[in-house]
């Protein structure tokens, strides 16, 4: 019996190697030791690093659109997911309100440092680089949410099986606007409408940092996130801690309230809720069609 017992903690235990986020699960349970590490980041430098890989080609493949619209006053973010050998891969866009920028990051300053300290945000370079559009509004619209989504599944060609987000003022603003441009947008997860014309709300986003801890913080640990040529990305989960609760589940908050924003990584977990919907996709097959198709 004391040899079978030992064999399965052994068992468990190499298991970690590939699934790390158990650690904690194992430490208690198995280990009968608390867990004294609560908060730590969700995801280290080196794992951070590893996302910063080339997208491949993505027209025409499956999608799932998130969003994170807290509020209206500072950071909206929007993103695709695609699964593609295995990797995560998430393409995203922020919008950010110029006043807020210009009083929390000095955007409109011209120069590099303020006040002798480097910015702690390089917006203005990443809004040249094309990975956020500044807003002069008094309240940024939701509009630029739905026509993110319109000009990916329409130009872009990126085939959205749903898109979602939390019902935090969904109906308030989000619903009128996706409904105008043809989206149904579903509280219960059923729909009418085709593909590429769903909206799923997540009815209690807070639940979901449990439930998508584990695969989140494996796919890290194991390489399998590609959040490209975007730094801000990695800015965004860099600003997120993993914190475990008395009841050992895991929430996701952030590192400082004002300047460490998170909204990217929050639209990246909107879209991981829905991930089970993607069909994986060998790039290797892809590339051998392309070469069939030209001949």
């Amino acid at each position: 019996m004391r040899k079978d017992c030992i064999k399965k903690v052994t068992k468990q235990y190499k298991k970690l190697e590939v699934n790390p986020s158990g650690r904690d699960e194992f430490m208690t349970k198995r280990m009968n030791l608390p867990v004294t590490d609560i908060e730590r980041s969700v995801a280290t430098y080196e794992e951070l690093k590893a996302t910063k890989k080339e997208f491949p080609e993505l027209r025409n493949l499956p999608a799932v659109g998130g969003f994170d619209f807290a509020t209206t006053r500072d950071f909206i973010a929007v993103g695709a997911l695609f699964k593609v050998d295995g990797d995560y891969i998430f393409k995203s866009h922020s919008f950010v309100r110029k006043e807020f920028v210009d009083r929390i990051y000095s955007y409109s300053k011209p120069n590099e440092n303020v006040n002798g300290k480097r910015r702690f945000a390089p917006i203005r370079e990443w809004e040249d680089e094309g990975l956020l559009t500044v807003l002069d509004e008094p309240s940024m619209d939701a509009q630029h949410v739905v026509d993110w989504f319109v000009r990916m599944r329409d130009e872009e060609g990126y085939e959205f099986q749903t898109i979602c987000g939390d019902g935090y003022k969904m109906r308030e603003y989000l619903q009128p606007k996706f409904e105008e441009a043809g989206f149904e947008v579903s509280w219960n997860g059923k729909f009418e409408e085709p593909l590429g014309y769903r909206v799923e709300v997540i009815r209690n986003f807070r639940a979901i940092d449990a439930q998508l801890s584990t695969v989140i913080e494996d796919s890290f640990a194991n390489q399998k996130i590609n959040f490209g040529d975007n730094d801000m990305m990695r800015w965004y989960t860099n600003n997120v801690l993993r914190h475990l609760k008395k009841d050992g589940n895991v929430e996701y908050i952030k590192k400082e309230d004002v300047r460490r924003k998170t909204d990217g990584f929050k639209a990246f977990e909107a879209a991981m809720f829905k991930a089970d919907l993607l069909n994986e996709v060998d790039s290797t097959d892809f590339y051998d069609n392309l070469g069939w198709f030209m001949g």
